[in-house]
């Protein structure tokens, strides 16, 4: 009979990896003084691997053990031409649909038995706004930012809601983009509040005019889920393959996984591990690898937080808990990447054209102080992930690193010239005079920038000035400088020096 620690090695692999060698369990197993006794434990593994969901393939002196796929492997949802003009044209300017405004609107009026525009009304959301904010802001554990009931929530959809519904948007583009969203996904958003993630997924396959979602959602307010229930069935009313689940009222940091829906195309943590103040970086990503479980096999995690320094840089340093556990980074992050480099120091965020204010953020912000309550900048830190390893890893192949400096070497060619791979972190830091970028390739331990005075802006070097958010670029013939106010490098960027496209543009 197999030896339990065998079983249990197995077991365990399969839970990080869909393939991988039976040498890694059983070391000697190309000893040719053992091969009775190897025969022997593989008629055994015939027997019970299919107990286990595994089935197993000679390859040489090997054995390959892979993982049964549960279920048919669901298509991607493809973006036609004209699905990607219709987004190009949305978020150029984008926008809450008018619709789904309404509907907040009403659920307002409804909630208050009075006109949502009534003035006592609109400043009691003015002054929840302001401690919402004044409750974001404080530090550690007595941070606790509460949406939970009342004007809170009217507060929420008033003034958080529209930047994170475009922003959801913009995630579902990326990941249908890159073959990562399925035709007909299964989406489990952790800790929903009213349902950002679900109905930017309407909205979302509403332009698309094809795909279907069943949408899953956990969230422990009570008021919060009985708002995801209005606004979900009435703004998916009328459309064909939606389907909306109640949100089952549980603790994201306590609900066991056999409680959730498993077979998950899309598992979301949308602005809500920031929140979780009472546990450390280490059991944020042991949560999150907790729920993994519920993946399918082709699934992806999406964990988003805000772009202010603080929560950016505790969402990378959870990110890198999560890629030595075992999970794959897909984005913005180059696969293994993560496993290297300093998240400490990695405060790295998108940013998108600001959204135009709804009605509801529009009249709550007619005031004195208006600016208080216009929340129109979409910027965020994000991460895409997977259970499994990639089927193919985008980015460039080893023989770059061969040709360039890794910028963990920077210490020795201060002052002199030289040639890096690397990707872009970060849109333009800088102004008008001087450009500023910053700078990866999952080596650095002090940050990286690429600073380039106006006046050095080239032909040979104007690539950098449109590269994309994670696009990795070659660069020939940059100046090393060490910054010691900063503990940093910047790669002094030259009218000599030549920057050209990797030949790849992931997940922007």
């Amino acid at each position: 009979m197999l030896e339990q620690d065998v079983l249990s090695k197995i077991t365990r692999l399969s839970k990080e990896r869909t393939t991988f060698m039976l040498s890694e369990i059983i070391p000697h197993l190309k000893d040719p003084k053992k091969k009775s006794y190897h025969r022997e434990i593989i008629e055994e593994m015939n027997r019970a691997l299919p107990a286990l969901g595994l089935s197993m393939k000679q390859d040489g002196n090997d054995y390959e053990l892979s993982t049964n796929l549960k279920g048919p492997v669901k298509d991607n949802l493809i973006l036609t031409p004209d699905d990607k003009k219709r987004f190009w044209k949305f978020f150029e300017e984008p926008k809450v649909p008018r619709t789904l405004d309404e509907l907040i609107r009403e659920y307002i009026t409804k909630k208050t038995g009075k006109n949502w525009d009534d003035p006592v009304t609109l400043e009691r959301i003015r002054q929840a706004v302001i401690a919402q904010k004044g409750d974001y802001w404080r530090e550690g554990t007595k941070k606790k930012v509460q949406y939970e009931q009342g004007y809170r929530i009217f507060a929420y959809l008033a003034y958080q809601f529209p930047v994170y519904f475009i922003q959801f948007e913009h995630i579902l583009r990326m990941l249908a983009s890159f073959g990562l969203l399925k035709d007909d996904t299964t989406i489990l958003d952790i800790g929903s509040g009213p349902g950002v993630a679900a109905l930017a997924t309407i909205d979302f396959l509403s332009r698309t005019g094809h795909g279907n979602a069943t949408l899953h959602a956990v969230e422990l307010a009570g008021e919060q889920r009985e708002a995801f229930s209005f606004l979900t069935s009435r703004f998916s009313d009328g459309l064909t393959g939606i389907t909306i689940t109640d949100p089952l009222p549980e603790d994201l940091t306590t609900v066991p996984t056999g409680a959730l829906p498993h077979g998950i195309d899309l598992l979301v943590f949308q602005n809500v591990l920031n929140e979780l103040t009472g546990l450390t970086i280490r059991q944020r990503a042991a949560r999150v690898k907790a729920l993994s479980e519920v993946l399918s096999p082709d699934g992806v995690i999406v964990i988003t937080e805000p772009a202010d320094m603080v929560n950016s840089l505790a969402m990378r340093q959870t990110v890198q808990e999560l890629a030595i556990s075992g999970l794959t980074v897909i984005s913005p992050c180059h696969p293994g990447w993560t496993k290297t480099c300093n998240s400490k120091h990695c405060w790295s965020f998108i940013e998108k054209p600001p959204l135009q204010p709804t009605r509801l953020m529009e009249m709550v912000a007619s005031c004195k102080e208006s600016y208080r309550f216009l929340n129109t900048d979409i910027k965020y830190s994000y991460a895409v992930l997977k259970a499994g390893p990639l089927r193919t890893i985008p980015g460039n192949h080893a023989g770059v690193r061969k040709k360039t400096a890794a910028l963990s070497t920077l210490s020795r060619h201060v002052d002199r010239r030289i040639n890096v791979f690397a990707a872009v972190m970060s849109g333009d830091l800088g102004n008008s005079k001087t450009h500023l970028w910053k700078l990866c390739d999952g080596t650095p331990q002090k940050p990286v920038y690429a600073v380039m005075p106006s006046y050095h802006l080239s032909t040979e070097n104007e690539y950098v000035m449109k590269a994309g958010y994670a696009e990795q670029i070659n660069i020939s013939g940059v100046l090393v400088r060490y910054n010691p106010h900063h503990d940093s490098y910047n790669l002094l960027i030259t009218r000599i020096t030549r920057i050209m496209p990797a030949g790849n543009s992931p997940y922007r």
